[in-house]
């Protein structure tokens, strides 16, 4: 299995702006364009989600994660009228899931956060100035393929993941240390 990389992200990033700009001009004959949206956002986060996933080095919870996901898109729709939270809270799920798959430190998800919180922007941003749905989702899509470059791990300069003993080592070793002591005492009397 090969990881996410940053031109896979720009693939991505692609085929959904197309997808979606495709399908939103379709959709928007039948529905009005805040419906549309309100379809088309779901739609590609989902699919954006699928895609991570599927990238994932993790194997376990992945049904788990889509079922999760499910039921918060199915809630959200019937919770969040407007457009823009509606986004962001869909911006927020996509993180959410990237932050349990691939990071393992809370400044990493925080970074990470940043991230999609920019895109998310950005996003809105496009959306505002050239009225483009297949720049926003663009822009959108290629802001969150730049996550690759945010460690997975930041670790502490000085101690390295070789030479730093876990904790049940330490009281391993004082365990044995006081059994020795008990013995020498229990000899002695």
């Amino acid at each position: 299995m090969k990881s996410m990389s940053f031109v896979r992200g720009i693939g991505i990033a692609l085929v959904l702006a197309l997808a979606c700009s495709i399908l939103f001009s379709v959709l928007t004959s039948f529905l009005g364009s805040a419906e549309a949206l309100r379809l088309l956002i779901p739609a590609a986060t989902f699919a954006y989600l699928l895609c991570l996933l599927g990238r994932s080095r993790h194997r376990t919870g992945r049904i788990t994660a889509i079922l999760l996901w499910c039921v918060a898109a199915i809630g959200l729709w019937f919770l969040i009228p407007g457009i823009g939270l509606y986004l962001i809270v869909h911006g927020v799920l996509i993180w959410a899931v990237r932050s349990v798959y691939w990071y393992s430190g809370v400044l990493c998800a925080l970074l990470d956060l940043a991230l999609t919180l920019t895109s998310l922007a950005t996003a809105v941003w496009a959306a505002q100035h050239t009225a483009s749905v297949f720049l926003s989702v663009w822009c959108l899509f290629l802001i969150q393929a730049l996550f690759v470059f945010i460690p997975t791990e930041i670790r502490k300069r000085g101690k390295s993941r070789r030479t730093r003993q876990p904790e049940w080592d330490n009281f391993t070793r004082a365990q044995h240390a006081a059994d020795a002591a008990l013995r020498r005492l229990s000899a002695n009397s």
